[in-house]
């Protein structure tokens, strides 16, 4: 088995290793869905990754082609192409490329009309790409279709076109999406589904292995992170919040603002985490679509609104009628209390204030003219 017992999609990695090491074409498909955000294209990618050593010794190899935003079947092919070919797909080799490459694809180029007497009426083109003899064996080649459900072809004729993979090709196919947005799509996704795709595995939200995995991409912030994966493993908990690509995002966010401290604040682990804190509630709570950074700068002002209405309550001087709902700003202020008040002083000048972060969000622009040697939270 390729990942440990305590990760939450172990049983998909062993059953990849086996449908991967099968000797003979299985004839039919693995589908991996999930979620927007939930890890399935990080997972894909870290099984690739671990199986890189082994795949060079048996002389097999994955293909892997996100489908994100493709119209046509030839972006398709032009990217595996340039996973075939990488030197004939070079900008220096452009022109031989093209060449090359209509030589290898003439042999199969071929329209093929079925009749659709079992899927519908679809008019596809068998794949006019030609993969070399020894990626065309069953145990050789293993093809990854990703972001299925954001391709711009017809779903319909999309996966009619994979199927000439696995049926026509006895190629081995893994695909990702959002299995929900494809039902959303088409009517016919259902039908076509039990056609092509055997197994189905939803993958599971990882924070543990994303975040180990992110953490190795970085360089001085490691050490704090590994020695504070509580803090986030926390912070995720308490905003219910399972999306891998953002936290993928607040780590590079976080590292950006740790290599213009002070090396006195470097070296402080608490001034450290109370810069991540507020990064990790303001970056989930923006991502969810719950507050804009625009909205940063009203949460002492919405606080004070929480207070008067908090002791007006205990003092019997709302009713149950005329009571406000709490704000969604009030709400954030409720699951996050470290968010008011929070601050960060450098030689008796806050930094880091809510106007701080606010500029920080809306422009990426992480201002340093007040940071001095000595800088310290102030709450």
């Amino acid at each position: 088995m390729t990942e440990s017992n305590s990760s939450p999609n172990s049983h998909i990695a062993e059953y990849l290793d086996y449908y991967c090491g099968l000797s003979h074409a299985p004839g039919f498909a693995v589908l991996l869905k999930g979620e927007w955000g939930s890890g399935k294209t990080w997972f894909i990618k870290e099984y690739c990754k671990q199986k890189e050593e082994e795949f060079k010794r048996e002389k097999k190899r994955f293909l892997y082609v996100s489908l994100y935003g493709m119209t046509a079947f030839s972006d398709i092919e032009d990217a595996f192409f340039q996973q075939l070919h990488p030197l004939l797909a070079s900008k220096g080799m452009a022109i031989t490329g093209k060449i090359v490459k209509g030589l290898l694809k003439g042999t199969m180029k071929i329209d093929l009309n079925d009749d659709g007497k079992d899927d519908g009426n679809w008019s596809i083109q068998i794949p006019d790409i030609k993969l070399p003899e020894s990626f065309k064996n069953a145990d050789k080649s293993i093809l990854i279709f990703d972001d299925l459900e954001r391709c711009q072809i017809d779903t319909a004729n999309l996966l009619g076109y994979i199927n000439y993979f696995v049926e026509h090709q006895d190629l081995k196919v893994i695909l990702l999406a959002n299995e929900e947005e494809l039902f959303k799509k088409t009517d016919a996704y259902k039908n076509i589904k039990e056609k092509l795709i055997g197994k189905t595995f939803e993958v599971s939200f990882d924070l543990e292995g994303g975040l180990k995995s992110f953490v190795e991409q970085t360089d001085d912030i490691r050490e704090f992170l590994l020695s504070n994966f509580d803090l986030i493993e926390d912070l995720y908990g308490t905003a219910e919040y399972k999306n891998l690509r953002s936290l993928k995002q607040i780590i590079f966010d976080f590292e950006r603002i740790y290599k213009v401290l002070p090396e006195k604040a470097k070296a402080e682990p608490e001034i450290l985490k109370d810069i991540m804190r507020p990064l990790i509630a303001l970056s989930i709570e923006i991502q969810r679509g719950n507050m804009k950074a625009s909205d940063i700068t009203k949460l002492p002002e919405e606080y004070s609104k929480q207070i008067q209405s908090n002791w007006s309550r205990q003092n019997n001087l709302g009713t149950q009628n005329n009571e406000q709902k709490q704000s969604t700003l009030q709400e954030i202020l409720d699951r996050y209390p470290f968010l008011y008040p929070f601050s960060i002083v450098s030689d008796d000048k806050m930094i880091l204030d809510y106007e701080w972060w606010q500029t920080f969000f809306d422009s990426g622009v992480i201002d340093i003219k007040n940071w001095g040697g000595d800088m310290k939270a102030k709450t």
